[in-house]
């Protein structure tokens, strides 16, 4: 997406109910894995997290241009 505005990270477990919520308002950081430069946000999730499956959404937001939103999912194992 480039450089943003803004980013927001929502987090949901497997019956759809939100777990966590955060904001990412730093710049980028560049990462060369030997293609050349690339743009990367970074966000690390704190607190104790229950082992399990959970979905996520973020949605990444610029001035001028429409938001673009990606899902997915993740599982956490302790």
């Amino acid at each position: 997406v480039g450089v943003v505005d803004s980013m927001e990270v929502t987090v949901y477990d497997v019956s759809g109910r939100q777990v966590h919520e955060a904001g990412v308002d730093r710049p980028p950081a560049i990462i060369n894995d030997g293609t050349g430069p690339k743009s990367a946000y970074e966000y690390a999730w704190d607190g104790h997290i229950p082992s399990g499956v959970y979905f996520y959404t973020v949605e990444a937001k610029k001035s001028g241009q429409g938001s673009i939103r990606k899902a997915g999912k993740l599982a956490v194992v302790r």
